[in-house]
């Protein structure tokens, strides 16, 4: 959703129809590929608790991997994905590379509601949103529904859409177990 810069779904297959070379102005893009997962609407970053706009600053396809870029206060942020398993749990990366200082920005989780914290794992932190997992490594701090930003580097989150979870158990997802 890059009238406001924000996640708002993971597609499986391609990533988007490009005919905005046509026409006067051209035309938005077409999403592609089928919806795995699906995130609320909401303001995905915030400092202090007051959401703060991210400026959509263009997307790059390089060697077939498709990135954000997003100007933030204090700090640029380029974002990728890709799909991955946690041995047998299919789901995707979101990785955010941070350019400037991101310690003040606090971002919030992909989930359909406020996800249940479950714990840090071996280098994961953990949480549970309705059927699905959600993982954060490299945030600096975990806060309800979300995770502080670091000042720079990188931080992934994992998405396990409707993990099974025994899988899960089995994978060493802390706090499945009860």
């Amino acid at each position: 959703d890059v009238d406001v810069v924000r996640f708002r779904a993971a597609r499986q297959g391609g990533f988007a129809k490009r005919t905005d070379w046509e026409g006067r102005g051209g035309t938005p893009l077409q999403p592609l590929g089928r919806v795995v997962h699906w995130a609320a609407p909401r303001d995905p970053f915030s400092i202090n608790g007051q959401a703060v706009p991210a400026e959509f600053l263009g997307t790059t396809i390089r060697d077939g991997v498709a990135s954000v870029r997003m100007q933030l206060p204090g700090a640029e942020l380029v974002e990728y994905g890709e799909t991955t398993t946690l041995g047998v749990l299919p789901g995707y990366v979101r990785t955010l590379v941070i350019d400037g200082d991101g310690s003040a920005l606090t971002m919030a989780l992909p989930s359909q509601g406020i996800p249940d914290y479950l714990g840090a794992g071996e280098s994961w932190q953990w949480w549970r949103d309705g059927a699905d997992l959600v993982g954060v490594r490299g945030a600096a701090g975990v806060v309800p529904g979300g995770v502080q930003l670091p000042a720079q580097g990188e931080v992934s989150i994992i998405v396990l859409p409707g993990a099974d979870i025994d899988a899960a158990i089995r994978e060493g997802i802390p706090g499945l177990e009860s």
